[in-house]
């Protein structure tokens, strides 16, 4: 091993990420002759600049020109092959120190900045947080931080009410409403009781002085100075100044309005001179819709025994199962046919205890631990294909589980006519065809039945994670460096009108042919003369391809284009490569409908050109778009029954490779791709494989369609947002141990994807060869977009949509009415925060939740958007809850006014579409009930990227109905609440203390120079 000590200085950070270093040259004056030198391990002292203020210690790998005769190695550095850190260490420890510029302290060793900590956190003293730390010099400090990750909140998880900072201000609270000085208050308590919504009472406190010395009262105020409130002082005014004699009484009288749902609080201060007294109003306000809303019976959902389910998963031949007919003839013969992968037993007995339950989760991880090392270790090229097989089974083993609920005893069996044997789920029955056997034997005998998880996809996924280090390698599946390529195209832009040639065909003829030119000097005409700067770049740089293979990434934030840049890239790519033939694929059926429906608009395809490939199963249930008829097919199917009502429709069910392998454009989900594996695609046979929401699939569901490619000669594009949801995955343990992350995430968080705004300033922190970050929104308003902008994307997003002028701007204001009063400049709020101090309702021993405040709330909410003018199509409800969804489509459905309901979904419904109004009900309103929502992956607490996509939906207007006491304890709803209370967006039950703006402490001295005119 040949070492080397060198100094070391740079213009890039971090460390970790640099590709490129500035070496001091090194000549020796006796070299003779020059050797190439291999280093396996080049330490360099420090690396640090004056811009970033960072100094590591780190170790380079590379080739140094050496001379022979010098003992020492010294010479000129070559080339540089990998970097890495001298020293590093995961550690947990709390946040000691923050500043305001967003420098810290970890555990009163480890430095760090709020860019290196996790998307959207914002940290503050006493969070407890894991860190990433590499050895560097700062001052006093040894280890600098490259990654922070939130553990737990300094106030998350109390099972009080309120927070510590909270309960110091209840006791403020409770010594503040005791009478001082021998001012008494006739009630310091006030209890309203049950109002009904609209409800007005009056109520008159009395402030005598039973004393022996004049007090002088200052003025009266509302201890919180929002303007919006249920209560008013009707006499005196607040501002009215008395001396109060022994045994004077002045009379304050005050009038609530009950205008919030559920259990708020309000206190108003009498401001004396020296001491203050405070006088406690507690409200609850009902409404008889919440007559309709009630807890429905408990599910009778008893525990099945697991070693059964084991048994029946494992073990089916053991039992007479009476085999079911498809409902697709499955066809003779087949190219390739996938492994069976069947889930090995000893992860069954590591998932189930000798009792048949599932294991507690410190048994679980400890087993795994001892038995499955390879998951606890760093994901790398010698443990990646067995990883994700174990990710896989365990899903599938969840899955099974999961199904069990569904399996039926006893069953009983009737004929349904002739035609009987048609497949169907109906409310409170199942259609179902057996063996024709069974059929003819039958004789209404109670049977078990089973419904068993589909393995198709699962089976798809495992052989592309056996294909994958074969067809991608190590530099695809992790690269560590970027080997620049001569440019697949040379282009030069033209302002020519992309109309002009309506064809992806340039050569018609001989002549043509001999003015044709290769891949130089084409002419680049955008075919969308409407995309933004960032569009136009990302596209070029996919075109140049000089990062090749190594996957181009356009990072698309919400509302940015990112679908609208992918079409185009297919466009350009299609017209500038003749001979390149495209694989798009996504995780969904409606992103490929999409992307197929905005190609197809274009006006540019024929049927011959571009394929949907579709499952037999979505032909059936006739979901597709009727645009996309003519141009969808399905793979590998034969034949089907002769009775199928599909026979007459215009699709055509059966195509082969040879067909299918004709088309320019292959559109598809992940899993529907697959068969083109089955159908023996050769390797290499798409010239580029594009994935539109890339960050929503599992990785081992995008190799899928990445495995088609040739990693040498091809290119690979990725279009999604890893700060949004990522993959939908059922199993606790394959999502903690990496089943839940993205492939388009784990690039886009190590180098050289990492954002490294040194080095890359003028391209929000990203290399241009490898990721485009779209920042020009064209969806929210900029008091929307930018809450979100804050906590995710670094604050570079820019909308294009006007608050002042405009439809967004027009909707707000003829909703002026019912939103919180700003001043006329700021105009009405485009985010509103409605606080409800509810209550949580569970079904039996389901872990979903409803809240009847917030249903009646919503519904509140939905009426006065209606009569503004309002479609159900312009407004979207999220919450996260299915109770939640179910008491919302139930309420409402009753309700003879609402003759149409807007869409009612989960976060996950509404990734990737927008509504010009979004209501967001939170549900949650018991802090003691929040660690069970981290437990189970339920509600907006600890999860930043649901709280992400559900705050990015709204065009114009965004109302989130929540218990802000619950929220508040979260670091990432405590930083909404803040931009929201700091806007003039909050209206409903008292605040927490921490966004209370009124000191109890202060004396008012400011009053004190009022007091001279006032005596006289």
């Amino acid at each position: 091993m040949d070492v080397e000590l060198l100094d070391v200085t740079t213009s890039q950070f971090p460390v970790r990420d640099q590709a490129l270093l500035n070496f001091s040259e090194r000549k020796n004056v006796h070299r003779f002759r020059k050797y190439l030198h291999r280093l396996d391990n080049l330490e360099l002292l420090r690396c640090g600049t004056k811009e970033s203020n960072f100094d590591d210690w780190i170790i380079v790998e590379g080739i140094v020109e050496v001379d022979e005769g010098v003992t020492d190695f010294s010479g000129e550095l070559l080339h540089i092959e990998s970097i890495s850190a001298l020293r590093s260490r995961i550690l947990d420890g709390s946040v000691t120190q923050m500043d305001a510029n967003g420098e810290g302290i970890i555990q009163n060793e480890v430095f760090f900045t709020k860019h290196c900590c996790e998307t959207g956190y914002i940290p503050s003293v006493g969070d407890f947080v894991r860190v990433q730390a590499i050895e560097s010099h700062q001052g006093r400090l040894l280890w600098r931080a490259l990654t922070v990750v939130l553990l737990k909140a300094a106030h998350q998880g109390t099972q009080s009410h309120t927070s510590g900072q909270d309960k110091l201000t209840e006791n403020k609270r409770d010594e503040l409403v005791q009478d001082k000085n021998g001012i008494v208050l006739s009630v310091n308590k006030v209890k309203f009781g049950n109002l009904q919504i609209g409800e007005t009472k009056e109520i008159v406190i009395d402030v005598k002085n039973f004393g022996n010395s004049m007090q002088l009262l200052l003025r009266g105020c509302f201890h919180s100075k929002r303007a919006d409130s249920q209560l008013t002082l009707l006499t005196p005014h607040c501002d009215d100044k008395f001396k109060i004699y022994t045994g004077q009484v002045i009379k304050y009288k005050f009038v609530c309005q009950a205008r919030f749902i559920g259990y708020s609080t309000e206190t108003f201060v009498f401001s004396f001179k020296g001491f203050k007294i405070g006088c406690q109003f507690d409200i609850e306000v009902r409404d008889k819709s919440l007559e309709n809303v009630h807890t429905t019976q408990p599910s009778n959902c008893n525990k099945k025994d697991l070693i059964a389910l084991q048994r029946n998963v494992q073990n089916s031949k053991s039992y007479q199962v009476i085999p079911g007919s498809r409902t697709i003839k499955p066809p003779n013969f087949v190219q390739f046919r996938l492994g069976l992968f069947p889930v090995p037993q000893r992860l069954w007995n590591l998932i189930l205890s000798s009792d048949g339950v599932s294991k507690k989760l410190i048994d679980l991880e400890e087993d795994i631990n001892d038995k499955l090392p390879h998951l606890n270790a760093d994901l790398d090229i010698y443990n990646y294909t067995n990883r994700f097989h174990d990710l896989l089974y365990f899903e599938e083993i969840q899955g099974n589980i999961d199904m069990r609920k569904y399996d039926m005893d006893r069953v009983n069996f009737r004929f349904a006519g002739p035609r009987g044997f048609v497949h169907k789920v109906l409310q409170k029955e199942i259609w179902v065809k057996f063996h024709s056997t069974f059929h003819s034997k039958y004789d209404m005998s109670d049977y078990r039945l089973t419904f068993q998880l589909s393995r198709t996809y699962l089976r798809r996924s495992h052989a592309a994670v056996n294909w994958a280090i074969q067809r991608l390698g190590q530099e695809m599946l992790f690269p560590n460096k970027v080997v620049p390529k001569t440019q697949q195209l040379i282009f030069k832009e033209t302002d020519k009108d992309s109309t002009a040639s309506k064809s992806f065909v340039q050569v018609n003829n001989v002549s043509e042919l001999k003015l044709h030119t290769l891949e130089e000097n084409k002419q680049l005409v955008w075919f969308n003369q409407r995309l933004n700067f960032y569009q136009k770049e990302a596209v070029r740089n996919i075109l140049k391809g000089e990062a090749r293979p190594l996957p181009y990434v356009i990072f698309g934030p919400p509302g940015t284009g990112k679908t609208i840049t992918l079409v185009e890239t297919i466009m350009q790519l299609l017209h500038l490569i003749p001979h390149s033939r495209l694989l798009v694929a996504t995780p969904s059926n409606s992103a490929s409908n999409l992307i197929a429906e905005r190609l197809v608009d274009t006006g540019l395809f024929l049927p011959g050109q571009l394929v949907r490939l579709v499952s037999y199963n979505l032909m059936a249930k006739g979901l597709l778009p009727e645009k996309l008829i003519p141009y969808s097919t399905c793979a590998d199917i034969t034949s089907c029954d002769e009775k199928t009502p599909l026979e007459e429709e215009p699709l055509k069910l059966s195509s082969n490779a040879k067909t299918l392998g004709r088309h320019r454009v292959t559109i598809g989900t992940c899993a529907t791709l697959g068969l083109l594996h089955m159908m023996a695609f050769p390797h290499g046979h798409f010239t580029h494989v594009l994935v539109d929401e890339a960050g929503q699939a599992t990785e081992p569901e995008i190799l899928i369609p990445l495995t088609l490619i040739n990693s040498k000669t091809g290119q690979v594009v990725l279009a999604g947002d890893p700060l949004q949801l990522g993959p939908v995955v059922t199993s606790f343990i394959a999502k903690k141990y990496g089943l839940g992350e993205s492939y388009l995430s784990r690039l886009i968080h190590r180098f050289p994807y990492k954002r490294d705004t040194i080095g890359f300033p003028n391209t929000n922190g990203f290399d241009p060869r490898l990721v485009t970050k779209l920042v020009m929104n064209y969806r929210s308003v900029p008091e929307i977009l930018n809450l979100s902008d804050s906590m995710f994307y670094d604050s570079e997003l820019e909308s294009q949509v006007s608050q002042t002028t405009g439809p967004e701007a027009e909707l707000l204001m003829s909703l002026a009415d019912i939103l919180p009063n700003r001043s006329e400049d700021q105009g009405p709020p485009a985010i509103v925060f409605q606080g409800i101090r509810g209550r949580n309702l569970q079904e039996g021993n389901c872990p979903s939740w409803f809240n009847p405040q917030e249903v009646v709330q919503t519904i509140y909410y939905i009426k006065k958007l209606y009569a503004a003018g309002l479609s159900p199509d312009d407004i979207g409800i999220i919450t996260p809850y299915q109770r939640q969804v179910q008491e919302l489509h139930s309420v409402m459905s009753s309700l003879s006014e609402l003759e149409a309901l807007p869409k009612i979904g989960s976060v996950e419904e509404f990734q990737g579409q927008e509504r010009r109004v979004i209501i967001l009900s939170t549900v949650r309103s018991m802090v003691n009930y929040v660690k069970l929502d981290v437990r189970h992956a339920l509600g907006f607490i600890a999860s930043p990227k649901r709280l992400n996509v559900a705050l990015t939906r709204a065009k114009a207007l965004l109302i989130i109905l929540g218990n802000p006491h619950v929220l508040g304890t979260d670091p990432y709803w405590r930083y909404v609440l803040s931009y929201i209370v700091a806007h003039g967006g909050y209206t409903g039950c008292n605040m927490p203390s921490q966004f209370e703006c009124i000191d109890m402490d202060s004396d008012d001295s400011d009053q004190n120079n009022d007091l001279a005119e006032y005596n006289c």
